[in-house]
């Protein structure tokens, strides 16, 4: 997506409630350049985005620890790292919120299938589990859930 004049004013002000603390804004601005402006994402931005990210984070917003671990899993604006991926994935399935968790616990899932954990052999278990929890989640959003 081309960046306007309009998104251009809206990141500004965002940067400007930023240097205020606001977590609100530190979300809103790394959401906007990872999803809908990643051709514009500098080095320096990419730095400012995790740094948002992180803020959040341990202000207990867990969406940042799942958007932090897409990050690191494909290797989006920061090197790739799988580990660090996995860690902010399970930080995320604590998550309140059914959509963070869901999408937190799938991802962590498909790390382990795909091998991204050296010892992903011997963690079939954790895998079913982390699948299943998906599942779960996705059939009580929809009434699937078995009697």
């Amino acid at each position: 997506m081309k960046m306007t004049k309009k998104d251009r004013y809206r990141l500004k002000v965002l940067e400007r409630r930023i240097a205020g603390g606001e977590l609100e804004a530190m979300m809103e601005y790394a959401q906007r350049y990872q999803c809908r402006y990643p051709e514009e994402v500098t080095p320096a931005i990419a730095q400012k985005i995790v740094t948002c990210y992180e803020t959040c984070l341990k202000a207990g917003n867990l969406t940042a620890a799942l958007n932090l671990g897409a990050m690191y899993y494909g290797g989006e604006f920061i090197p790739r790292d799988f580990k660090k991926a996995m860690k902010y994935y399970e930080q995320a399935t604590e998550s309140d919120d059914k959509g963070t968790q869901l999408r937190a616990w799938t991802n962590l899932g498909y790390c382990y299938y795909y091998g991204r954990d050296p010892f992903a052999a011997s963690l079939l278990p954790k895998i079913q589990k982390m699948l299943g929890e998906a599942k779960r989640l996705v059939e009580s959003d929809l009434g699937l859930r078995e009697q």
